[in-house]
């Protein structure tokens, strides 16, 4: 079988200067009764959910993302926070790009997903 190429790049490099709102947080479950699931809920058990309020590009604005962590202790709903120097940042935070083969209407598609994780939001020191 071959090896799946799955990129990883920084989380904060890639939001930086990006502003977000905290619109939801909780404790995650696994999505299904796979070894693989339960693991990953395990390793990082909450979930933040944001709103970029602020997109230096403009691409992203208004898109939301879900991001898994160890811990969402010191972040509350409706917070407001700034990924960059100064600002906050996720500590140890990687996005991680994953593909999968699927069948859909008897052909084979390829797609790509983005995962978002990291330990904690916390002050970029």
């Amino acid at each position: 079988m071959t090896k799946k190429f799955k990129p990883t790049v920084d989380l904060n490099s890639a939001l930086q200067g990006i502003a977000f709102k905290v619109i939801g947080k909780g404790v995650r479950t696994a999505y299904s009764d796979s070894a693989k699931s339960k693991d990953d809920v395990a390793e990082f058990p909450a979930y933040v959910r944001v709103t970029v309020v602020k997109d230096p590009t403009g691409v992203n604005t208004d898109a939301e993302l879900q991001i898994k962590l160890h811990s969402a202790e010191n972040v509350e709903v409706g917070q407001k926070l700034e990924i960059g120097p100064n600002k906050m940042k996720i500590v140890d935070g990687q996005l991680v790009f994953w593909s999968n083969k699927s069948t859909y209407h008897g052909r084979d598609w390829i797609f790509t997903n983005v995962s978002a994780k990291g330990v904690r939001i916390d002050a970029w020191n």
